[in-house]
């Protein structure tokens, strides 16, 4: 299965202390050029930029042409994942900004957000204590939108 990821399903992982649950449920996960540098040398996280460059399941790829026609719409990451996704007919684009999956939807291509993941981790018995690892992300100042908290209430 080929899997690309953007910057924030990736950061998102880290800080829930889950990042593993990508190698477990794909293998290797593709990073496009600007996200592996917004991980392993932009990040002011140290600590997150070592876990990036160790992590052996995630593995950058060159892109020669990323489509500048998203440049007023997407972030640089974000077009270079979308880039990446077809480039390399991917199975699956991980991405959590609405309109990077907007943009994947309009191009046909499958994508799915980091917390998906979290709740399949969860399904699978990979994840324990859901409430646990939404904690550590708002500590992070990553919320979670009271919609999906009163979703995952009724799982």
């Amino acid at each position: 299965m080929i899997v690309v990821s953007d910057t924030s399903p990736i950061t998102i992982l880290y800080y829930s202390e889950c990042l593993d649950i990508l190698q477990k449920f794909f293998g290797t996960v593709y990073l496009p050029p600007a996200v592996e540098q917004e991980l392993s040398i932009n990040s002011q996280d140290h600590k997150l930029r070592q876990v990036i460059k160790q992590a052996s399941f995630l593995e950058a790829r060159a892109l020669t042409r990323p489509m500048r026609e998203l440049k007023h719409r997407l972030d640089l990451g974000e077009i270079e994942a979308i880039s990446l996704a077809l480039k390399m007919t991917a199975d699956l684009l991980i991405l959590d900004d609405k309109r990077a999956q907007k943009e994947a939807a309009l191009l046909s291509i499958p994508y799915v957000s980091s917390f998906a993941l979290l709740v399949k981790a969860q399904q699978k018995g990979l994840l324990t204590d859901f409430e646990l690892t939404l904690n550590k992300l708002e500590k992070r100042q990553i919320f979670v939108s009271k919609e999906l908290k009163d979703f995952l209430h009724l799982v």
